[in-house]
């Protein structure tokens, strides 16, 4: 069985990506929306424009993950935010630190809110 969990900024809170219903960069700070968990839940922070493209690096990046059980971590670095997966095998061992980062997709058009699909 595959899972992936996007961890909050916090650390405190594991979410099942398939419950998130939208990403929203609301102000400085990514928020996932997570209804059936009882509401948003923030996932970075940042400027807008960082978070924009960290939230299109995330969408696709939970698909290419493949077959295991995932924790996603926002990670920052000096090209921006990023993804850091951490996989954890059948015996519950973790391997490395599976990543892809934020890369620049600045358009001119883009909105505040990424619904998941």
């Amino acid at each position: 069985m595959s899972s992936v969990r996007i961890q909050s900024l916090d650390g405190g809170t594991l979410i099942p990506a398939e419950r998130v219903t939208a990403l929203d960069v609301v102000g400085g700070t990514l928020v996932a929306q997570v209804p059936s968990m009882g509401g948003p839940f923030v996932l970075a922070e940042g400027t807008p424009h960082e978070l924009s493209d960290a939230a299109h690096a995330l969408m696709p990046g939970i698909t290419a993950l493949g077959e295991g059980d995932h924790v996603v971590r926002a990670t920052r670095s000096s090209t921006g935010i990023g993804w850091d997966a951490t996989t954890h095998d059948e015996t519950g061992e973790e391997s490395g630190g599976a990543g892809w980062a934020a890369a620049s997709q600045a358009q001119p058009d883009l909105k505040s809110r990424y619904d998941r699909r």
